[in-house]
């Protein structure tokens, strides 16, 4: 949450980070172990946070420094009701099949999945997610629009199946 002294690093070492994980676990497990919504937001706000698609003077488009040419999905049970502490890792292992996927993970509570895929053209980052947006509605799924922005923020979250292609 630090806006002033931000801290920088790759895509990997933000997602793999044995330190994020060994402060943030206990967290995590409370977070995963809240069932009521209203209860479990404010505990997310206090995890670690980044945004994925990009280094950033400042969190927002206009302080983009420099685009990572990582598109950022967000997959939610609000949006997908069908989408649970059961079915998410399903969803997770499913999506890992596919060679443009380059990331993809539990969400903090473990009921939802969020993945990166790499872009091609940075300039062009909300074009790219209308037609990620397309390609997941025709297999019935929902993606979260808010990560259209380039400057979306991302809580830090810890999957030990997290799956990883560098070559995507």
């Amino acid at each position: 949450w630090e806006t002033s002294n931000p801290k920088t690093g790759t895509f990997l070492q933000v997602v793999s980070s044995a330190k994020l994980a060994a402060k943030h676990g206990p967290l995590l497990s409370k977070i995963r172990a809240t069932e009521d919504k209203e209860e479990r937001d404010p505990l997310k706000k206090k995890l670690a946070c980044f945004q994925p698609s990009g280094l950033f003077s400042e969190r927002n488009e206009a302080g983009l420094k420099a685009h990572s040419k990582l598109l950022q999905f967000d997959i939610d049970p609000a949006q997908n009701p069908w989408l649970n502490a059961e079915t998410a890792p399903a969803l997770r292992d499913e999506l890992s099949k596919l060679k443009q996927v380059a990331y993809c993970s539990l969400s903090a509570s473990w009921k939802g999945v969020w993945g990166v895929v790499p872009i091609e053209q940075p300039d062009h980052h909300k074009e790219h997610f209308e037609a990620l947006k397309a390609d997941f509605e025709a297999w019935g799924i929902v993606i979260d629009p808010a990560c259209s922005n380039v400057a979306h923020l991302r809580f830090w979250s810890y999957d030990p199946d997290q799956y990883i292609n560098q070559n995507a």
